[in-house]
């Protein structure tokens, strides 16, 4: 088993030769295109990359939007932390002004 490329200008064909001796003198050879098959093949392989590639951007997405919510969920609590700390600051500030007038 064998395989040949013939090429004729832009065209190429995909063949997979057979050769089987029959006799001393006889030999028999099967010839058959297997373009459609190869052009079958290659496009399932490209159908699997560009998939496997379209999962890990969205895993990689999953994962961005994952870290950015803790991050912004982090820095709202310490806005309000620090809120917190300014209104106590604050009041404390107005019951020490108010006693000392």
């Amino acid at each position: 088993e064998h395989d040949a490329i013939l090429q004729a200008g832009s065209s190429r064909t995909k063949f997979e030769v057979k050769l089987t001796r029959l006799e001393e003198n006889a030999v028999v050879i099967v010839i058959r295109d297997v373009s459609e098959r190869y052009r079958r093949f290659e496009a399932e392989k490209r159908f699997v990359f560009e998939t496997t590639a379209r999962q890990k951007d969205a895993e990689a997405n999953r994962f961005t939007r994952h870290e950015v919510k803790n991050g912004l969920l982090a820095a709202i609590e310490i806005c309000g932390n620090v809120r917190e700390q300014i209104s106590n600051d604050f009041n404390l500030f107005r019951k020490a002004t108010k006693h000392d007038m």
